[in-house]
């Protein structure tokens, strides 16, 4: 649920920059506008958490998949993002279709980070926590 929301914001923040390929990386007037927008529209995806539309499109698989990918998305999307802008130049595009470009790159790449190591990463640490919580049960059985 908090994944969609979180989604959401991301793309109301980094939705006006939509032509960003002949647009300088960095506007702090506009970015701060759309920041509080984005926090603004934040409290009020939690105020809807338990209607259930709402809960009903935030729980869908895209948005449950992409919660999954976070940490990807976040690590991975300037990467993505230049690559994608240099693409998009090197074709001509701009506006929506270089928005759509560098979104697909970074959900591409985070996808595959996903399915490349993390997981593998996260099964370990859940072996080690589990482990780690059976070693404390015992010790406390044998005190």
């Amino acid at each position: 649920m908090a994944t969609g929301g979180a989604v959401i914001i991301y793309c109301l923040d980094v939705g006006p920059y939509a032509n960003f390929a002949s647009t300088p990386l960095w506007v702090p007037r506009d970015q701060l506008i759309f920041t509080g927008f984005a926090l603004l529209f934040g409290p009020l995806m939690v105020a809807c958490e338990h209607l259930g539309p709402v809960t009903r499109l935030l729980e869908t698989r895209p948005l449950g998949f992409t919660g999954r990918i976070s940490n990807g998305l976040y690590l991975w999307h300037p990467l993505a993002f230049a690559a994608g802008r240099r693409l998009s130049e090197r074709a001509g595009m701009a506006g929506a279709p270089t928005m759509a470009l560098c979104i697909g790159l970074a959900c591409a790449v985070a996808a595959l980070s996903w399915f490349g190591f993390e997981r593998y990463f996260l099964r370990w640490k859940n072996a080690a926590n589990a482990w780690h919580g059976r070693a404390a049960r015992d010790l406390a059985v044998a005190s």
